[in-house]
């Protein structure tokens, strides 16, 4: 929309602004800067005032007499009406802006002469021309204005007052909308969000924006919401900013929302009541005659102390009948809104000495915090707001069709085993309060979400594709491919000349130098040095009567895919492919095979540590406050461990980051930059209390590179499972007295955090700090890296944080989910996340409950997350693979949709004795399970989980170079494969999800060929359970 300034109410507002000018400010100035993301209310709302909008990079003064703008060039043509308007009655000058505008400021100062300059001075200007004001000293003297500001904008005329109205009649529609929405999730007993019913409203004003525009008389781009809408529950009333995550909860629903209509805000705010009990009806009754009491007193010359004092005291009166102490009274009872969503000058306390006027706007808003809950031990917030106008005669209330009424807002659950109650006398529409539907209707409740989250899972599927075939076309397939440097052999000298041999060489032994990383092996009549590294896997061969053989088996250039360079001779790859030694002595060669596999896990750990130093980047350093506020935490706990153990230390809050010293003065610095999840483990829900930061950037700790730290303490002995608790005697007084002293402990703790953490976030502000906090109740346990866990979502993540290893998984960095071995009868699933980066390997979540199936269906529905299900275990490896070989063609026939969902005739095709195997299934190449210990993050302990593989397993050591793609197979070792193994690579299944039309641009077994025939890989279909 072009942006026009309307002459005539410039000129009427310009002349309101000065006739207010005096002696003391005898001139009032307006800078704008460049936008910085801080607020400036009165700033913007001055400029919208007197333009119609706001303006950045622009000076206006003005005295009785005198106008001057200074500002680029397209606004001063947009400003040339005015100073037509103007023309007679004011001199209007223009003076553009430049690269330096001292000169422009020194005729300005020269033409009002030395006067003092009113401005808003608490409000910070950002960008070039503020810099140049605020470096300026050639006027006299700069005073304050914001009180002269926030008088002349508190009266609104006639067509101020239409853009209240207009506003307040947007912010009902929505509002009744919002309250719609909630009695829908309480009736059928939908699970949803704070922050889900938040966006749902945001969403129905575009859905209806020509409607709503043609019934308010609005127009495009001139309408907006004045903040998201807040909606709390749950005994968390807390003052925020925004909706949180929290489920909406059928207790004591406190909604908040506003909206604007060109820059006029106007605001409501509504307490819903699910199974109320007497007293809380009482209080709110009587908190609705506090209201109307203020909005009766609110008359023209009327002091807003006088109000405040008359109804505090009626509110008093009404906690004393109500038996109701101890409770904290509020400091105000409402405040002035318009261009500003609170106009701070107009706050109704027992400070303010401000006369009421005709014009004027005022949010009556009476709230009581902190109202203890007898029967839940709690407390809860009972609030109500509207926007009043004050006439000539009773105030006019903007948002009075909001429901407000006791009955209105309240609602009574009926319970499974409740008969029906005898039909209530008959009400109107505008009465009638809302009852949930009978929980007995579950089933039926529970298929319309599963047809709901269908619904959403297709849209999900259609934006994925879109996603995709966007990331095609800017190439975001291939993420942090991290080259591999190859191993020069000609440069790897474990010695440079014969003679630093060890002395202890015997003629015809082997022998291994473990300070060298060296096998000395007897060739032509000396000793041959090898690096460990060139060793690919050693074994022993017994031959009986003869003795046992050594051989050792060396990496070659057909099988490292590069990763090793190779000596050259005559353009010639020279190596020695294998070794083998004779001993008359048994137990010679496993002494030497278990000496070989010790040096080469020394070798590896080294090259480890060397490889993760090198991969952790340079940190901002941190910015110590040596003066200020510098919040600390004492007696916190450090995991992994450095320097000293567990020894509690303690951790200080600095500029721009984290600071742990250990008691012995050893210290740990961490920049908020980077932190990605600050994860909050309340006392509350486990057994620890702890700050948990998962890092973009790993740092090494001791000697081991890690993505996570975290600072915590025990808040007590052992603590029994929730879900299972042992049975002890109740009239134990000492251990009653035990379990209470427990859980005040508890509190006390959980206290103490919440108060560090939003010291945390008020200091971190510019970061953006929020910490998370575990949502319980969605959480469900699940195998992983070889451990039972369990998994909590929190708003960005799926983490568990009270065990080591960590597990933290952000949800945004997942493409898919995948549920595998969803058959009837199962009493368990595996979860699969697919990442973004497809280099990266899949991470998978075994074994967890089929009862918490719905549940985590509906979390990852919720969180717009796309998932499958099949009947087997993919091998996920391999479809990655497949994929990345043909990107195009995976896109261009479907992307995931076309190679995971369900085939109608699938049941069909596994009857098929000549339908082809997948590539995909488990037999082909093994469980992929190994792919998943990429994701494991570092033990606190160090231990090497190998172990137990190096001593099972004495053939594969590839590991040692990090060659994980190099194959540990050749022709020698595929003779060795005995019939019983072949024999266990038959009868495994395929995937259910087969790939759907077009199956030669996915991957699929190869076709038969002449030859030896393949391996058989012909699925067997599982029988039904018996019902």
């Amino acid at each position: 929309m072009d942006k026009k300034i309307i002459a005539d109410v410039f000129q009427r507002h310009l002349e309101q602004l000065v006739s207010r000018l005096n002696d003391d400010i005898p001139a009032i100035c307006i800078l704008s800067g460049k936008e910085d993301g801080s607020i400036k209310p009165k700033t913007k709302a001055l400029f919208v005032w007197l333009f119609g909008y706001d303006m950045i990079e622009t000076v206006f003064l003005a005295t009785k007499k005198q106008i001057f703008y200074l500002a680029s060039d397209k606004k001063l043509q947009m400003m040339e009406e005015t100073k037509h308007k103007l023309s007679g009655k004011f001199e209007v000058n223009f003076y553009k802006k430049v690269n330096d505008n001292k000169e422009s400021f020194d005729k300005i100062r020269q033409k009002i002469g030395n006067v003092k300059l009113g401005m808003p001075t608490t409000e910070k200007q950002a960008g070039s021309l503020a810099a140049e004001w605020y470096e300026y000293k050639g006027w006299q003297q700069i005073v304050d204005a914001t009180q002269l500001i926030g008088d002349v904008l508190a009266v609104k005329d006639d067509q101020e007052q239409g853009f209240i109205q207009q506003s307040s009649q947007l912010t009902t529609r929505l509002f009744k909308k919002l309250i719609k929405q909630i009695e829908d999730s309480i009736d059928v007993g939908t699970r949803i969000t704070h922050q889900d019913l938040a966006k749902k409203v945001e969403q129905s004003l575009d859905n209806d924006k020509q409607k709503v525009m043609k019934e308010i008389g609005l127009q495009d781009g001139l309408y907006d919401f004045a903040y998201t809408p807040i909606i709390q529950s749950g005994g968390n009333y807390q003052q925020v900013e925004g909706p949180n995550k929290d489920y909406l909860s059928s207790d004591v629903i406190i909604i908040q929302l506003g909206t604007q209509v060109n820059e006029y805000n106007t605001n409501c705010i509504r307490t819903l009541f699910i199974n109320p009990t007497e007293i809380q009806k009482k209080l709110y009754n009587a908190i609705l005659e506090v209201q109307n009491k203020i909005i009766t007193l609110m008359t023209i010359g009327t002091t807003l102390n006088s109000v405040f004092k008359e109804a505090l005291q009626l509110l008093q009166q009404k906690l004393q009948e109500l038996n109701l102490q101890n409770l904290q009274l509020p400091n105000s009872l409402g405040y002035g809104i318009g261009l500003e969503l609170k106009e701070s000058n107009l706050v109704i306390n027992e400070k303010s000495t401000h006369v009421v006027a005709k014009g004027e706007v005022y949010f009556v808003n009476v709230v009581m915090e902190n109202v203890p809950n007898g029967q839940k031990n709690i407390t809860y917030t009972i609030q109500v707001g509207d926007v009043i106008v004050i006439t000539n005669g009773a105030a006019t209330i903007t948002t009075q069709q909001i429901p407000k009424a006791y009955k209105q807002i309240s609602y009574q659950l009926q319970e499974e085993d409740e008969p029906e109650r005898k039909p209530a006398p008959v009400q109107t529409d505008k009465d009638k309060p809302i009852r949930a539907r009978p929980r007995n209707q579950q089933i039926q409740i529970q298929r319309e979400n599963e047809k709901q989250r269908q619904i959403h899972q297709e849209k999900l599927a259609k934006d994925k594709q879109t996603e995709l075939e966007q990331r095609l076309e800017q190439d975001q397939f291939v993420q942090n491919q991290q080259e591999v440097k190859a191993l020069e052999l000609d440069k790897l000298q474990c010695y440079q000349k014969p003679e630093q041999y060890p002395k202890e060489l015997q003629k015809g032994q082997i022998y291994i130098d473990n300070q060298k990383c060296a096998l000395l092996v007897p060739l032509l009549g000396t000793h041959i040095p090898f690096h460990v590294s060139c060793i690919k896997n050693v074994s022993k061969i017994d031959e009986g009567k003869m003795g046992s053989s050594i051989r050792i088996n060396f990496f070659t250039s057909e099988t490292t895919a590069g990763q090793i360079q190779f000596p050259k001779v005559d353009g010639e790859t020279i190596f020695i492919k294998e070794l083998q030694y004779r001993s008359k002595k048994s137990e010679r060669p496993q002494n030497l095979i278990l000496q070989i596999k010790q040096l080469q896990k020394k070798v590896k750990t080294e090259q480890q540590v060397e490889r993760e130093k090198q991969n952790v980047g340079e940190m901002e350093q941190l910015i110590i406050n040596k003066g200020g506020r510098k919040p600390i935490f004492k007696d916190l706990k450090v995991r992994p461990t450095f320097g000293s153990g567990k020894a509690a230390g303690i951790l200080e809050v600095h500029t721009n980051g984290f600071r742990y010293i250990h008691s012995n003065k050893e210290q740990l610095d961490i920049v908020f930059k980077n932190i990605k999840h600050y994860i909050y483990q309340s006392p509350e829900q486990d057994i620890i209390a702890a700050l948990h930061f998962h890092l973009h950037s790993p740092i090494v700790l001791g000697k081991r590179k890690t993505h996570d730290v975290q600072f915590y303490c025990e808040v007590g002995g052992a603590v029994e499972h929730l879900e299972g608790r042992k049975k002890t005697n109740r009239n134990d007084e000492d251990e009653i007295e035990e379990e209470e002293r427990l859980r005040m402990h508890r509190r006390k703790m959980a206290k103490e955090f919440e108060v560090f953490i939003k010291t945390i976030e008020e200091l971190g502000a510019d970061y953006k700090i929020l910490f998370e906090k575990p949502f319980r109740d969605l959480g469900f346990e699940g195998n992983w890296n070889r451990a039972r866990l369990f998994l909590q979502p929190t708003r960005d993540t799926l983490m568990n944080v009270v065990e080591s290893p960590f597990f933290i998984l952000t949800l945004n960095e997942v493409e898919i989910c995948c549920f595998e071995r969803i058959i009837p009868g199962i009493k368990s699933f595996d979860l699969v996340f697919v990442f973004k980066n497809y280099d990266k390997p899949v991470l998978r979540i075994e074994s967890i409950d089929i009862k918490d199936l719905e549940g985590v269906k509906n979390w990852l529905d919720r969180m717009n997350l796309l998932f499958f299900e099949v009947g087997q275990n993919l091998v996920w490896k391999n479809v990655l693979g497949q994929i990345q070989k043909d990107i195009p063609g995976f896109v261009q026939d479907g992307g995931w949709t076309n190679i995971l969902a369900e085939s109608e005739e699938e049941g069909d095709e596994e009857d098929d004795p000549e339908a082809g195997d997948s590539e995909f299934s488990p037999g082909e190449s093994g469980d992929d399970g190994d792919d998943d210990s990429d994701f494991t993050e570092d033990d606190e302990d160090g231990d090497d989980d190998g172990d137990e593989d190096d001593d099972d397993d004495d053939e594969d050591l590839s590991d040692v170079l990090d060659l994980n793609n190099i194959s540990d197979q050749d022709e020698d070792e595929e003779d060795e494969d005995s019939d019983s193994d072949k024999n266990k690579r038959k009868g495994k299944s395929r995937p259910q999800g087969k790939p759907q039309p077009k199956p030669q641009n996915k991957p699929q077994a190869k076709p038969q060929q002449s030859g030896p025939p393949p391996r058989s890989t012909q699925p067997q279909k599982r029988q039904p359970p018996r019902k």
